[in-house]
């Protein structure tokens, strides 16, 4: 991670916040912006893990495993992190319980999205990776403002070209599951039938 030790740091878009690699020095949190988790093959295809918003964690299982990161964290626009340093997160946890419960909690819903994703990608069609995707994409949008989502994302989300991702995006539009408009997020209009795919 970058080496700072407290406080704020800006990421201008597409900045490496996290490299491959690096060991965890502090707990980072989104303050605003957002960041993509990506994995990139040595072949030069890339596969977006997640997508962070504000108020997301990362760097959590790093510190508490002493683990180099497994996949780096980009800035997706213009963003900042607050950093709380290892020492202070190794105090509070101590004496506050229930920042103890929020950070087990946040670490549990990093493993079962891993899970997931795991089960989705081995397990399911295109358009179902692309709704799992989508449902999962709507809770960081409600609460990221400036968060935008192009075609290439998605495409890097769910492991498709994205000639293949714009024809699954308007099949879903003709069975009114979504509603496709310029330069935003897909517009859901059915979360149970997303939800239900195929």
């Amino acid at each position: 991670m970058k080496t700072w030790c407290g406080g704020q740091k800006k990421f201008p878009k597409g900045d490496i916040a996290v490299g491959l690699g690096s060991f965890g020095q502090s707990l980072l949190i989104v303050h605003s912006g957002w960041f993509a988790q990506r994995a990139t093959h040595p072949l030069g295809s890339e596969l977006v893990f997640s997508i962070l918003g504000r108020s997301d964690c990362l760097g959590i299982a790093e510190l508490i495993l002493s683990l180099p990161a497994d996949m780096e964290t980009v800035a997706g626009a213009d963003s900042v992190l607050l950093a709380i340093p290892w020492r202070v997160v190794a105090d509070t946890w101590s004496s506050a319980a229930e920042f103890r419960v929020a950070v087990e909690r946040e670490l549990a819903r990093e493993v079962l999205l891993l899970r997931s994703r795991l089960t989705t990608f081995a397990f399911s069609t295109l358009e179902e990776r692309i709704g799992s995707f989508l449902l999962e994409i709507e809770r960081i949008a409600r609460r990221t403002p400036d968060f935008r989502l192009t075609q290439g994302m998605i495409a890097d989300a769910v492991g498709a070209s994205r000639p293949k991702v714009n024809r699954c995006l308007k099949a879903l539009e003709r069975r009114g599951v979504l509603a496709l408009h310029n330069g935003s997020i897909p517009e859901i209009l059915s979360h149970d039938a997303l939800a239900r795919l195929p």
